[in-house]
């Protein structure tokens, strides 16, 4: 059978990088899987750029529109990225690899690669088409994550991401849109964590639809326990101190929680002031001096890092691994900081109270409560267990989130649309 995945990036951020463990996955298994991506980053044969050459200006172009589109309507430069129209895209659905595909496989598609009207186009080919949900905006009128928001369970609108919110904003033309695609194709929907498939399910544009659960592998082999004090010996860090490591791409991204880690933390040092002494944090993603110098304990930037050898290693350097998220859905973090045998402590949001089992492997505090935070971070840190936390977070992490276990459920999954189509 061959598989064509659709996806905006091939390994940039974190929804390409779970499609991309998936395609990998699925290839280790023998399943002739293609990537086509808007642009690709490496030069893989099997990954199909739409825009390679001198189309590459077009990706940027699209980009920009569809940011364009959005930004008009934002009500604060914070909100650009949080929100997708959708109505700048291209047509790929000519291509060699959607042709000759048996089931096309959608994953994130926005940032102007394909529109409401692309997916029309991939539709019109009566192909089977499964859609890799890595966020919520396959059901909503716009958001990639809704928060607190409700509407997307009715109809949209009155939407708080636009500036003049009413009954039929933006939001709700969108939602109107996809809901006249969703009455014509019947797609199968695959969530990669309980949660966000719980969350579809309620929804208005995808009750109606078959809504899945299978998750995001990891790479095991490249992501497992190392030798802590030689890593922190080749990176340059303390050898007598516990280090607390904290990963996002850029810590002023709200959602990312950088105000509770500060809080936490504080609260920490008011609780037990010799702990500054003991304890330093470790951050991976971009940041400015003048933001980590608010934490009160020393930071170590390790910056941006890409290649995988190097996050793994930041991993295996660290005692703890603090995610503070918001809002996530199964956090590729959260998996490879179990497969290297690092306890999380976080928030109960998401896809994470899966991953993480309370003071098994990590410790799951109350949403948006510093103190619980902080909490799980002390009772981590200080317990005599954490060599069984370790162990445990790995085990977690090869039974239910392998490359093998993955790619079983889709191989299965696969064979049935066929045999349906066909």
């Amino acid at each position: 059978m061959k598989i064509a995945f659709i996806t905006t990036y091939d390994r940039k951020g974190g929804a390409a990088q779970s499609s991309w463990r998936t395609a990998l996955a699925l290839r280790k298994a023998g399943v002739a899987v293609k990537v086509v991506v808007q642009q690709a980053a490496g030069e893989e044969s099997f990954v199909v750029p739409t825009n390679a050459g001198w189309k590459k200006m077009r990706s940027f172009t699209n980009e920009y529109l569809d940011r364009l589109s959005y930004i008009r309507h934002a009500p604060e430069r914070s909100l650009w990225f949080r929100f997708s129209i959708g109505e700048v895209g291209q047509d790929i659905s000519q291509l060699k690899a959607i042709q000759e595909a048996d089931v096309l496989h959608l994953h994130w598609i926005n940032k102007g690669y394909l529109s409401i009207k692309s997916l029309e186009q991939l539709a019109a080919l009566g192909k089977p088409i499964i859609w890799s949900l890595h966020d919520m905006w396959s059901f909503t009128g716009g958001c990639h994550y809704a928060g607190a928001c409700d509407h997307f369970e009715r109809a949209c609108g009155n939407c708080w991401y636009l500036k003049s919110p009413k009954a039929n904003d933006l939001s709700h033309r969108m939602w109107q849109r996809k809901k006249l695609l969703y009455d014509q194709v019947t797609w199968t929907m695959v969530a990669s964590s309980a949660w966000l498939a719980n969350v579809a399910k309620r929804s208005s544009l995808l009750k109606d639809q078959k809504i899945m659960n299978i998750p995001t592998p990891v790479e095991i082999d490249l992501f497992f326990p190392q030798d802590q004090k030689k890593i922190r010996q080749e990176l340059n860090l303390p050898l007598d101190k516990k280090l607390l490591l904290f990963v996002a791409m850029n810590v002023a991204e709200e959602r990312k929680g950088f105000r509770y880690l500060k809080e936490s933390l504080d609260l920490l040092l008011m609780q037990d002031p010799s702990l500054k002494d003991r304890v330093e944090v470790l951050v991976l993603g971009k940041a400015s001096e003048e933001q980590l110098s608010v934490l009160g304990f020393k930071v170590n930037h390790l910056g941006f890092l890409s290649q995988p050898q190097q996050i793994a290693a930041a991993y295996g350097a660290c005692d703890l691994f603090v995610m503070p998220s918001l809002e996530d859905n199964l956090p590729n973090v959260v998996l490879e900081s179990m497969a290297c045998g690092r306890p999380v402590v976080a928030f109960e949001t998401g896809g994470i109270p899966e991953m993480v089992a309370h003071r098994q492997s990590g410790y799951i505090a109350k949403f948006k409560d510093a103190a619980d935070l902080a909490q799980g971070i002390l009772e981590t840190l200080a317990t005599e267990n954490w060599e069984k936390f370790s162990t445990q977070a790995r085990t977690r992490i090869l039974e239910h989130f392998s490359d093998k276990i993955v790619s079983d459920q889709y191989q299965s999954l696969y064979q049935k649309l066929i045999a349906v189509s066909s």
